[in-house]
Parts: C-alpha cells; sequence; structure tokens
C-alpha cells in the first residue's frame, strides 16, 4: 500500500492537500489489515477531530473517505452517549448488597450478560417499596448454577422493562447482533486488530485473546460451545468487522 497517509496535518486540510491524498490514493486496489501502513493510517484517523473526519470523508478519497465517515459517526454517537456513561457501574450499598446475597429480593428478570462466563443481568423488585421510591434493583450477578456473587450494580429503576431497555443501551447484556448470519462480538481498538488475520485451527485462543478478559473468555466459550458456527469480531470504535473464526 502507498504511504500518503503520513503527509496528514493536524491543521484543517488544503484543497492541495486533499487533492495530492485523493491522486495517490487512486492507484492502491488492495488494503492489508494487517500491515504496518493500515494501522498507521488507522491510528492517524482515530487522532482527528470530527470536522477533520468530516472533510474527508465528503472527500471522495479511495478507502479513506470511507473510513474517515465511519470515525465521524463513531465521534458523533460518543458524544451523544457521554451524559449517560457516567451511571455505568456504581458503587453498590452495604444493605443492597446483602438483602440481595441474603434473597430478600425477588428475582423478576435474568438476561445472560456480554461479559460471559454465563453471568446475567438481573433485575430484583425491592420488597415493600413505598409509591416514592424505585422498586426494581438492577445488578450484574455471577453464574446464577452456582453461589452466586454480585459482579456490578447499575442502581435502581421505576420499572422492570425500564431496567432491561437501561442494559441494553448500556451494552451490558448479550448482543443479538449478526453479519451474515454470524454471531457478532464487539471488541475495543487493540483487541480488534490483534484478530485481523482470524484464529487458525487449533490455534490457542490466549494467542488472539486475553483469557483473564470476561469479554475475550465469553468469545472463547461460544465457540467451544457452537463449534460449526464463524464468529465476527467487531471494531467498537469504527465499526469495522473481520472474521475471527470461518468455517
Amino acid at each position: 500500500m502507498a504511504k500518503p497517509i503520513n503527509k496528514f496535518s493536524t491543521g484543517k486540510f488544503s484543497g492541495k492537500q486533499i487533492a495530492d491524498l485523493k491522486k495517490k490514493m487512486a492507484d492502491v486496489n488492495k488494503i492489508d489489515p494487517a500491515s504496518a501502513d493500515y494501522k498507521r493510517m488507522v491510528a492517524l484517523l482515530n487522532s482527528l477531530d470530527a470536522d477533520k473526519l468530516q472533510q474527508l470523508a465528503g472527500a471522495k478519497i479511495k478507502f479513506i473517505s470511507r473510513m474517515a465517515l465511519m470515525r465521524y459517526n463513531m465521534k458523533k454517537r460518543e458524544k451523544k452517549e457521554s451524559v449517560n456513561e457516567e451511571r455505568v457501574s456504581i458503587p453498590i450499598p452495604a444493605k443492597v448488597k446483602k438483602d440481595i446475597l441474603d434473597g430478600k429480593y425477588k428475582v423478576v428478570s435474568q438476561t445472560p450478560s456480554k461479559f460471559g462466563g454465563k453471568s446475567v443481568f438481573t433485575v430484583f423488585e425491592i420488597p415493600n417499596a413505598s409509591s416514592s421510591q424505585d422498586k426494581y434493583v438492577m445488578a450484574l450477578m455471577s453464574n446464577p448454577d452456582r453461589r452466586q456473587a454480585v459482579l456490578g450494580y447499575y442502581g435502581t429503576h421505576p420499572k422492570a422493562d425500564g431496567a432491561l431497555k437501561f442494559a441494553k443501551n448500556h451494552n451490558l447484556v448479550e448482543s443479538s447482533e449478526s453479519f451474515a448470519g454470524c454471531r457478532v462480538f464487539t471488541l475495543d481498538e487493540e483487541d480488534y486488530c490483534n484478530c485481523i488475520k482470524g484464529r487458525k485451527t487449533y490455534e490457542r485462543w490466549n494467542r488472539k485473546l486475553n483469557m483473564q478478559n470476561e469479554v475475550h473468555f465469553g468469545i472463547r466459550e461460544y465457540a467451544h460451545k457452537n463449534p460449526g458456527k464463524p464468529i465476527v469480531v467487531k471494531n467498537a470504535r469504527t465499526g469495522e468487522m473481520v472474521y475471527l473464526k470461518k468455517d
């Protein structure tokens, strides 16, 4: 791949810079996602603000405009959701934790979490809640088939269905996202780049993923339970996807 990306500026791009970049990229017919040039291009695109990304997205530059547009849309989405992110994972009051583990709260619903390991996002009903008090507690619980532990606490909610919607909006429950009939797992950019070349048959999972990470462990567990099914991983920042395992 050519290396015009090195000419990216930290300021607003001039018409000449856009024209030069467009001309150089016109001769590029293929991009190797595992190459150093591609990784450098990704890093530089990620460093640009929304205005510069929007400028590149509209410039109709081969390969680059599409990648810039994906990052521009991601930045808009991140800005919109930044306020809500502060609510995720808060300290749990000691009494609430004790009441949950002692079985004093009724389980209303349990949904497989995105973290794997059979953990579940659980909605509990608070007994004898007053009219001025939220009636439901939201928590991430360990495997319900064993002695449970509270892995995360997300506060309270006035409605049970609202609590589950909260979990979906904050990416706490197992995604049903699919691509070409394949299950999609979302990874951060560093982990995604490590998976770009896919996983070879019989290759150890810890060569690609960190088994101490609950999301990574969930991918391996899914693969073991579904040996004949392909797996797609998605870049959480850009939305790009690649096959990790294709049978």
